[in-house]
């Protein structure tokens, strides 16, 4: 009789959270506000307070995580939890690890909590995407309830952009920061994401009213003034498009990236939105430092810091947040500071280790897509691009940190994700093959 009511109450629960979209609807929900609202969801309260009940992002996440953690409590009595599906979460559990373990030697420990603070959300978050996607309908639905958050965000960032005087001043982080909460790398990534997801499910699923999404997003991030923004999406494209045409489609992309740099450069002397930040960027690449503007200057110093501080402790670094701590002592800067490239940050605060850790999960990912690249499967493509565009963003921001931890983190499972699912493809291909030989070949 107690077996037939446990046997119930497991049904009940799986119904009620994992079939009927209970969980879907929180999902959605966490997402549109970290990125419609990042602010209200990111606080640097100290790890001694009570976080999870500080705002409703957090309160979100804790009723996500205690459905989570029973849908697994009850995968594991009855013997269907498999290990291999939490791989991609485990290597982020291990880097999160050492990350809280270099908190012993680290310049700043109350500083350093801060980011511990941040970071606690989103690995709980990731948990429960990487346990809620075992299908591809799962994955698919994933991709649209962050495609549909990532709209609201660029929706509500176009219609309250005018209201601040965007178009009337001549910078416009202040406004992006106060509307979203996101500064300007933060703002392009989830865009970008956006945009390489809405090709991609796209060219799945061929339903022509998602593709008016990635202009959109692409008008957004130009609005906002992103440059790392405005290039590294179309780098994205374009190993999306040349690959699915093979070898034809090398001719069409050399074509239309001449048509692209034409553009870029008609856009920089354009006066436009974003034209100022681009136009300094490329006087500072080609060596004109006193026309290239204190973003660019300063983001040198910073990344020579950084350089300096991984050559003084190059195995342990000096520990989660002490290159802000560094910047704060040399430059008096906000707790908000880091030094633009994750490469530079990570081998200064976390050393040789903590690269080695973080960036393993790229190299599976790479050498798997490489592995499987004969097929040209649209899921390795897409696992490519997806990585190619996080690795060129993470030469401009810090991807391990709080806000833009999840967009990261998200965004590369799904390439994670994609592999399996090629995999399987062509798992499933060679069975057919072996099925339709006769006997005796």
């Amino acid at each position: 009789m107690d077996g037939d009511r446990i046997k119930r109450y497991r049904t009940l629960i799986k119904s009620r959270f994992a079939d009927t979209g209970v969980i879907e609807i929180l999902f959605l929900l966490y997402f549109c506000i970290f990125y419609g609202h990042a602010r209200t969801g990111f606080n640097f309260s100290y790890f001694t307070d009570f976080y999870f009940m500080i705002d409703i992002k957090q309160g979100l996440i804790l009723v996500i995580l205690i459905i989570t953690a029973v849908l697994i409590i009850i995968d594991v009595l009855k013997k269907k939890l498999e290990f291999k599906r939490y791989i991609f979460f485990v290597w982020y559990a291990v880097f999160f690890a050492y990350c809280c373990l270099s908190l012993i030697w680290t310049m700043d420990s109350d500083l350093s909590k801060l980011w511990l603070d941040g970071m606690l959300p989103n690995v709980g978050m990731l948990l429960a995407v990487v346990h809620y996607v075992n299908s591809r309908e799962r994955f698919y639905r994933l991709i649209k309830l962050q495609l549909i958050a990532i709209f609201y965000m660029c929706v509500r960032l176009l219609i309250l952009m005018p209201e601040r005087h965007l178009f009337g001043r001549g910078r416009t982080e202040v406004y992006i920061w106060e509307i979203s909460g996101f500064h300007y790398n933060g703002l392009a990534i989830p865009l970008t994401a956006g945009i390489i997801l809405t090709v991609f499910f796209y060219i799945k699923n061929k339903k022509p009213l998602v593709l008016f999404l990635a202009p959109l997003f692409y008008l957004t991030i130009i609005i906002g003034g992103s440059r790392q923004g405005v290039v590294i999406p179309i780098v994205g494209l374009f190993v999306i498009f040349a690959l699915l045409n093979g070898i034809k489609g090398i001719r069409r992309t050399i074509i239309t990236s001449a048509v692209i740099v034409i553009l870029f450069i008609l856009f920089i002397n354009s006066g436009l939105p974003g034209a100022d930040r681009m136009s300094a960027l490329v006087k500072g690449f080609i060596g004109n430092t006193a026309e290239a503007g204190f973003s660019f200057n300063e983001r040198v110093f910073q990344r020579g810091l950084a350089a300096e501080m991984f050559l003084q402790k190059p195995i342990l670094g000096w520990g989660i947040y002490s290159f802000t701590a560094k910047l704060i002592e040399i430059e008096h800067h906000t707790i908000f500071a880091y030094c633009h490239n994750t490469y530079l940050e990570l081998l200064s605060c976390l050393g040789i280790i903590g690269f080695v850790i973080y960036y393993s999960i790229y190299a599976g990912i790479l050498f798997k897509a490489f592995k499987l690249f004969k097929t040209l499967n649209i899921y390795v493509i897409f696992a490519l691009a997806a990585c190619i565009v996080l690795l060129l963003f993470e030469y401009a921001t810090v991807m391990f940190y709080p806000i833009h931890g999840l967009t990261g983190t998200t965004f590369l499972f799904y390439a994670y994700y994609s592999l399996k699912l090629a995999d399987n493809k062509k798992d499933l291909k060679c069975q057919e093959e072996k099925v339709s030989q006769p006997d005796g070949s």
